[in-house]
């Protein structure tokens, strides 16, 4: 039996099963201040309440909601948050310079953009219709409204094939391909090295720090 996991997948099991579990420890002290330790229940309750600030800004099925910052509790949630309900996340890599990501946003399509204090003022210039700077100023707007319930529902795979029966065919294809021997089932994945992970180079010329967001898996160890 084939069992499909999709993001909302995972987030609905997380929360079902090991809610009161620290889900994401947010780097101390992050410019914009940090969220701190988040349980998965707590993890899951943002995600929505980001699903219906999308709502209330008109951000349909589909639609790209760009982001730009690096590893940070916010953006693991914006994840979920844009793509488990119905939207498009389009992370972009911090390093790039003012111009590659305008030209990023645009050729995206991206109606919203999200942005790390950091990088505000760098990408201040960067016409888009919604633009937000991550950080307290904007959490109770984005990021903790309480009982929030999204209009989009947690697209299922069943609806997410549906919308792309050209890729399942591609898949089907492969995986014949795969089953009579015609060529090895490895998958390459590409990364451009988005994550910001580690030490990197702050605007302005300051010297390196970390900014890293811990996770925990299933059983509770810590993962960077």
């Amino acid at each position: 039996m084939i069992v499909p996991l999709t993001l909302g997948d995972f987030l609905e099991r997380a929360e079902l099963v090991y809610g009161h579990r620290e889900a994401v420890a947010d780097e101390p002290n992050p410019p914009g201040g940090g969220l701190g330790r988040v349980t998965y229940s707590q993890f899951g309750d943002m995600a929505r309440s980001l699903a219906v600030a999308l709502d209330e800004l008109g951000i349909g099925e589909h639609e790209r909601v760009a982001i730009v910052s690096p590893n940070a509790a916010r953006f693991l949630v914006s994840l979920f948050g844009v793509s488990v309900f119905g939207r498009v996340l389009v992370p972009i890599n911090f390093r790039l310079n003012a111009e590659e990501i305008r030209y990023i946003i645009e050729h995206s399509g991206s109606s919203v953009l999200l942005v790390d204090p950091e990088l505000d003022e760098a990408l201040r210039h960067i016409p888009v219709k919604h633009r937000f700077v991550l950080g307290t100023d904007t959490d109770p707007q984005l990021f903790l409204r309480k009982g929030a319930k999204p209009l989009i529902s947690q697209f299922s795979f069943h609806e997410i094939v549906a919308a792309n029966t050209h890729l399942l065919s591609n898949i089907l294809r492969a995986d014949s391909r795969v089953a009579a021997g015609g060529f090895s089932g490895r998958a390459a994945c590409h990364t451009g090295d988005t994550s910001g992970i580690g030490s990197r180079r702050c605007p302005g010329g300051r010297s390196f720090r970390k900014r890293q967001t811990l996770s925990r898996n299933c059983k509770g160890r810590e993962t960077s």
